[in-house]
């Protein structure tokens, strides 16, 4: 369907939101680690990209999250409404980007999977014509970087934030050992997180040290670093 530089990691998937049959779709879903906490407020995101031979866009790219999973045995639009999604009407055309689509959900108890996709038939949904590489009668899009966590962790998980010239924490993804990175001299307190918000670990360094997170399990953690001045955050990804 062409190619995108991956948002983070070495991949990505992919989905069509339309296509010549009536009302055709295709989703991705996966099983939550743990079942969501009633009454517990959450943040999902995640990020699009049209692919190059996509000769259509649509809007209507959402996430459901359910306590079962979902029947995607058709191929035709789910009949669900999903809780996160993208704004009506303005369809997601860049091919060159990653667009978030992003929002919170209070979880009613007992919610185990997330499935992404175009919920909506081919009347209700937007539908623009795009330039296209190929003949590919479609919209199809690119899925990369799919998180869910406690809204808790919002301010600490730093998805988007610019790149920091001046402190990097590498290699990342790594097996666990970790290295800091700064040009300029420091000594604070580097905090990493967990999905969950809770603390695993808090630790005093400095601009040259390092840290063994090989005692974790393998996922995404977030670190919050801390000097008195500035405080630094980023998504650490332990891959054994």
């Amino acid at each position: 369907m062409g190619f995108q530089t991956p948002r983070s990691g070495s991949g990505y998937t992919g989905i069509a939101t339309y296509y010549s049959s009536a009302n055709g779709r295709e989703y991705i879903s996966q099983q939550l680690s743990s079942p969501l906490v009633n009454g517990v407020n959450y943040y999902l995101e995640f990020y699009v990209s049209l692919s190059d031979t996509s000769s259509h866009a649509t809007d209507g790219l959402g996430a459901y999250i359910s306590v079962n999973p979902t029947d995607n045995g058709d191929g035709f639009n789910l009949p669900y409404i999903p809780q996160i999604r993208q704004p009506d009407g303005i369809p997601v055309t860049s091919k060159t980007t990653w667009t978030k689509i992003s929002s919170f959900y209070t979880a009613t108890g007992g919610e185990s999977y997330v499935t992404i996709g175009n919920f909506y038939p081919d009347s209700t949904t937007t539908i623009d014509t795009v330039p296209a590489t190929g003949n590919f009668w479609i919209a199809y899009y690119y899925i990369d970087d799919v998180l869910l966590i406690p809204d808790s962790l919002v301010n600490v998980k730093a998805i988007d934030s610019v790149s920091d010239a001046k402190f990097s924490v590498y290699p990342n993804p790594s097996s666990g050992l970790f290295q800091i990175s700064s040009t300029e001299e420091f000594i604070g307190v580097m905090m990493i997180y967990d999905l969950k918000g809770q603390l695993m670990m808090e630790k005093v360094v400095n601009e040259k040290a390092s840290f063994d997170l090989g005692y974790f399990n393998s996922g995404v953690y977030f670190y919050h670093f801390n000097d008195g001045l500035n405080s630094r955050y980023g998504k650490l990804i332990i891959s054994k």
